[in-house]
């Protein structure tokens, strides 16, 4: 679990991938907008009962594609998630994918994975796809992937409690979750930048390092003695 005394669980995906209609289904009323610091991009935070009653902070990052950003909205996700230490760090990842597209969501999953990130993925817009006639098979997709996978509705609100029972459970497997096979293979020379990151910023994760030597230049956390040093391994 991060720093922060309070549980936060993030939720993650595409842009309209259905994110916001989750968030409202499971903090209902209890929430709240706020600005991620130095930009006028918008942040919600709710409140999220867990099962055994215990009180989360549930956090709406906004839509990305991917961990390499093209827009602010987009860098904001990036930031977060490669800082350990932002208030909005989280320590479990609600992934958000539409399900009716579901190969398109894939490589931003995948890059949740890497950071050692306890991620569920929540398959939205499940009843879209039964009115399509459609079938997923989330036992075989939660076990190629290596994660938990619940369909769920942001719409009808259909299997909230067990997408928050899935919660509960990451949170006591954070571990082993951190220690999955990653996805993406590093050449030799990146992994020399992630292991000469790794050493100077003390950071415990070879993707986050990874993604730290290529966007150091603007990443808003970083000292200038750490854009210094990163300026040089790079």
């Amino acid at each position: 679990m991060s720093e922060h005394t309070t549980l936060r669980v993030a939720l993650v995906g595409n842009p309209n991938s259905g994110k916001s209609t989750v968030f409202n289904q499971l903090t209902g009323l209890r929430q709240k907008t706020g600005n991620f610091p130095g930009v006028t991009v918008d942040i919600k935070e709710g409140k999220l009962i867990l099962p055994d009653r215990r009180e989360a902070v549930l956090i709406d990052l906004p839509g990305t594609y991917s961990l390499h950003p093209t827009s602010s909205d987009e860098r904001i996700v990036t930031a977060v998630l490669t800082n350990p230490a932002d208030r909005f760090y989280p320590d479990v990842v609600i992934y958000v994918a539409d399900a009716t597209h579901l190969e398109k969501h894939l490589l931003l999953l995948t890059q949740l994975m890497d950071l050692g990130l306890p991620v569920v993925v929540a398959l939205n817009m499940s009843d879209t796809v039964r009115e399509l006639g459609m079938q997923l098979n989330t036992s075989s997709l939660s076990k190629d992937l290596n994660v938990p996978v619940v369909c769920v509705s942001g719409r009808t609100g259909d299997n909230m409690d067990m997408l928050l029972a899935e919660i509960m459970r990451a949170v006591g497997q954070q571990d082993a979750m951190a220690s999955r096979k990653p996805f993406y293979r590093f050449s030799e020379l990146e992994n020399q930048v992630a292991e000469a990151v790794s050493l100077n910023l003390n950071c415990d994760n070879p993707y986050r390092a990874l993604l730290i030597g290529h966007h150091y230049k603007w990443l808003s956390f970083l000292s200038e003695e750490d854009r210094s040093t990163l300026r040089a391994i790079v």
